[in-house]
């Protein structure tokens, strides 16, 4: 230990007596590994804790399918009585629940009305995901029921802003635009951060066996030791068959995924990409730290022959080096971890990842650790070529010639090889990013069948939801909107192109039927948008079946 002391007080000593260099190295090693630490933090919350529940293995999803006459296979989303269903498959799965949200939101009530997020989910999703409360209890199987007393739990981010945090929340209410919620309890702060208020998940009596509402998606979590098929099986075998509209039978069986290979499947290209890219990176940064401590060490050659002429030996000569390496790796550790706190809110805005909004993006423990143990590799790379380089010293020909220099060790052979080797990285560095950025302007260039330039959107809502209020309010906006000095053009669409939203229909054509996504939308809609491609293509036809703006506005 005291000889290891003296090692790093000696390493301590050098790094202020070659400041330039030591900076530069610091600098060049922080850059690395601050990049590798905030693409690891992404990593860490998009692969390796994209679920952060007990057993997340366990977890996947329900959906139903029905097997039709003709061989086809017909997808729609459960029903509330499918869900009900599963429940009892309990050799199957230790916990089943339904899960939905609000198309549109709720419009919160208050001195300032608010439209704000909210999800649905039954009394089993919490425990599935081994949640509780932070404040109050979960729901009940009687919340879901219909006409039973409205609740709520609060989202916790919802709860700091819009109650101050109050212990004594429970038992107050939620003014919503139709009714009114009983306050039960606040969520944990880990859990559906991005949610302000749940409520329960029920579905009216007329669309409780009905599938493909949109309304209900199924999860579960499969006992241990069920594997995908086994449960497929199982359950499938349970399910009744369904009587289709013509009198016609339908056998219903459940497609069983899991939750965790969908997150990791998401994820995975695009982190494998900006892995690569950040190893070269680093790779970089340790060539470039070896090709300075190497040409640092040219100048320390007498040193080092007076050492070994002392009596030490190469292996002596080898950890002073590698510690001296390691004095210059920790501020570099440091100066990156800084500097991957100072840019992760930016590297998080622009990656192009669904960052799971239970498994945030944070420089936590497990990255701190992961960032420590990279020092290591990290040392070996740029300090094991010069220090065995370094320690071969010839003390006839160095002591021979004193204090004289001759030639640079980045002229002999190590010197050389490190070159090639950043020039190379360097060369597939830039390949890359070339190849990223020719994708990137080729993706710009796709038509998305508008112009956007100039393009404002905004979603509007009455508070009123009766019909005929809708159908006045929409109007009144519509003309007061094209009264406004600056806009050429205003329309209304029911759901925009890029909004997230979709409505589906279906259409008959002769003998063929099949889906379709449909917009509802009002005269001047296309000429706002300033469609183009196809969509323009259809703009004549369409002005020539113009109907009343009145009718042409969704009433239901």
């Amino acid at each position: 230990m005291d000889t290891l002391l003296q090692d790093v007080r000696y390493g301590i000593r050098q790094l202020f007596r070659h400041r330039g260099s030591s900076l530069v190295a610091i600098v060049t090693l922080a850059l690395g590994i601050g990049v590798s630490t905030a693409i690891f933090s992404v990593i860490n919350a998009t692969m390796l804790r994209p679920l952060p529940y007990p057993h997340p293995e366990q977890l996947v999803t329900l959906s139903p399918e029905e097997l039709m006459p003709d061989g086809k296979v017909s997808r729609a989303t459960a029903s509330m009585e499918d869900v009900r269903t599963w429940e009892k498959s309990e050799d199957v799965f230790s916990l089943v629940a339904g899960s939905g949200s609000a198309f549109r939101g709720r419009i919160v009530e208050g001195a300032e009305p608010e439209r704000i997020q909210v999800s649905h989910f039954t009394e089993g999703y919490l425990p599935m995901h081994g949640v509780t409360p932070l404040i109050g209890r979960n729901f009940t199987r009687d919340d879901t029921e219909p006409g039973a007393p409205l609740v709520a739990l609060l989202g916790y981010a919802y709860w700091q802003t819009r109650y101050a945090g109050r212990d004594h929340v429970v038992g107050e209410t939620v003014k919503f635009d139709t009714e009114v919620a009983t306050i039960i309890g606040v969520l944990p702060a880990s859990f559906n951060a991005t949610t302000p208020v749940s409520t329960p998940l029920r579905t009216p009596l007329s669309e409780y066996s009905r599938r493909g509402t949109g309304r209900v998606s199924g999860y579960a979590r499969l006992k241990p030791g069920i594997t995908l098929d086994q449960a497929r099986e199982r359950v499938s075998a349970r399910m009744e068959r369904r009587i289709l509209p013509d009198g016609t039978q339908a056998a219903s069986t459940v497609a069983i995924r899991s939750r965790l290979d969908a997150a990791l499947s998401q994820s995975r290209p695009t982190i494998n990409v900006l892995a690569g890219a950040v190893a070269l990176i680093l790779l970089i940064a340790c060539v470039n730290v070896a090709g300075l401590l190497l040409a640092r060490g040219e100048a320390r050659q007498a040193e080092l022959a007076v050492r070994a002429a002392l009596g030490a030996g190469r292996g002596r000569l080898i950890r002073q080096l590698l510690t001296e390496s390691v004095v210059l790796a920790i501020p570099g550790g440091a100066l990156g971890i800084l500097l991957a706190w100072l840019s992760l809110a930016a590297l998080v805005a622009n990656i192009p990842l669904s960052i799971p909004s239970n498994s945030p993006v944070t420089l936590n423990l497990s990255v701190l650790a992961a960032t420590t143990a990279l020092l290591i590799p990290t040392v070996l790379l740029f300090g094991l070529a010069p220090a065995m380089r370094l320690s071969r010293v010839r003390l006839g020909s160095v002591l021979a010639r004193g204090g004289r220099q001759r030639g640079s060790a980045l002229s002999r052979r190590g010197g050389q090889f490190l070159i090639a080797a950043e020039v190379a990285l360097a060369v597939v560095l830039v390949a890359g990013a070339g190849l990223m950025i020719r994708s990137f302007v080729r993706i710009s260039a796709v038509d998305p069948g508008f112009n956007a330039r100039g393009l404002v959107v905004m979603e509007a809502l009455p508070l009123d939801r009766n019909p005929g209020a809708h159908q006045q309010y929409y109007l009144a906006l519509l003309q007061q909107l094209r009264a406004l000095p600056g806009l050429t053009s205003v329309g209304i669409v029911d759901n925009f192109q890029l909004g997230g939203d979709t409505s589906f229909s279906s259409y008959s054509a002769g003998a063929k039927s099949d889906g379709a996504t449909t917009f509802e939308v009002t005269p001047g809609y296309f000429e706002t948008i300033e469609a183009t491609g196809c969509i323009a293509a259809l703009v004549p036809a369409m002005r020539a079946a113009r109907v009343d703006p009145a009718s042409s506005l969704r009433t239901d």
